[in-house]
């Protein structure tokens, strides 16, 4: 078992900047009650990667406990591979290689804060998602995707989705047009999703 009780940052700058990605693994199980710090003032806020192999919410001061579990387990699907928690608490769980729909073809998972309850899953249907990037917005949405994806045959085009962080609904998408467009939320921006 690893245990983790300390903290870790990768800020953004105070002028600018995206937050970095911090990840603390454990072969097995992974105890996480320590502190992440992936803000950023002026830009993206970062990520922190739990990876252990299952992932439990524990809150000591209630006594609350549950276990977020794989919709789809498969042997090598990376359920667990980024997580992210929203400003409205629920919780966003990749698995790049899920294969439900088609092989290696991605899902993200949008799960309840309180009972682990499985809210929505977007899967990636049609485009061979392998989602890797999951960036949760201020309002409660998050943004995720891949600049490997397929867009209707097209490798390497890329594929970045705007969810609903309460339904776990797609709300809009921009996807590569040509091979090795290589999209991602980088090269789409944020304000770009939003409509703005």
């Amino acid at each position: 078992m690893t245990e983790f009780y300390g903290s870790v940052t990768a800020r953004g700058g105070e002028l600018s900047g995206d937050g970095g990605l911090l990840e603390v693994s454990g072969k097995n199980e992974l105890v996480f009650a320590g502190m992440g710090d992936a803000s950023a003032a002026n830009g993206v806020a970062g990520q922190l990667l739990l990876d252990p192999k299952n992932i439990i919410i524990d809150d000591n001061v209630t006594g609350s406990s549950f276990q977020l579990f794989d919709p789809n387990p498969a042997a090598g699907n990376s359920f667990g591979a980024r997580t992210a928690v929203l400003t409205n608490g629920n919780i966003v769980v990749s698995a790049p290689a899920d294969d439900l729909v088609a092989d290696n073809d991605g899902a993200v998972y949008l799960f309840n804060p309180d009972t682990g309850a499985l809210l929505g899953t977007i899967n990636g249907v049609n485009f061979g998602g392998l989602f890797l990037d999951i960036i949760a917005l201020g309002n409660g949405n998050f943004v995720f995707g891949s600049m490997l994806a397929k867009n209707n045959g097209i490798e390497n085009a890329g594929t970045v989705i705007l969810a609903n962080g309460t339904t776990g609904d797609e709300i809009n998408r921009f996807s590569g047009v040509n091979p090795f467009d290589q999209l991602d939320r980088k090269s789409v921006g944020v304000s770009n999703l939003l409509g703005m």
